[in-house]
């Protein structure tokens, strides 16, 4: 499994559209999907996400990739938005009828019912977030983050 990472600490993600290169700032060229293919006895995802230290190569091509490797000095990111997102066998994230991305929903029992929520969560202080209640599907994690002061 490969891993990636990039994040551009003075940016303005939630004007991205993936797949639209016209809408990614001048120093982002673009940026992988991720696929994730739930395991049948794993109901959940969870992760944390840091700012990944840019590498000189990518430097040199004018991308900001990182290594993909949490090295000990490199933050992690609070209070980023994570959303589950519904993907076909390819990775490419379903649209709805409007055209809006189409979010997974995550299953749960509360007070001895049957909830359906939508997959949307937050990173904690130290960069990590979890989604429970997920059914085994094809899935895209979509990260949005800002500096805050």
């Amino acid at each position: 499994n490969a891993q990636y990472a990039g994040v551009d600490i003075d940016s303005a993600p939630e004007n991205a559209t993936p797949g639209n290169g016209a809408t990614y700032e001048d120093d982002t060229d673009e940026a992988p999907i991720f696929k994730l293919n739930v395991n049948r006895d794993n109901k959940f995802v969870s992760g944390t996400i840091w700012e990944d230290t840019q590498t000189t190569d990518s430097k040199n091509k004018n991308e900001r990739l990182g290594n993909g490797v949490k090295d000990n000095n490199e933050n992690n990111v609070k209070n980023a938005k994570i959303e589950l997102l519904r993907a076909d066998s390819n990775g490419n994230i379903m649209k709805d009828g409007s055209g809006n991305e189409v979010k997974a929903d995550l299953y749960t029992i509360e007070n001895g019912r049957a909830v359906t929520k939508s997959a949307v969560t937050y990173s904690d202080d130290s960069g990590h977030y979890s989604f429970e209640g997920i059914v085994t599907d094809y899935y895209v994690l979509k990260y949005t983050y800002a500096i805050t002061s």
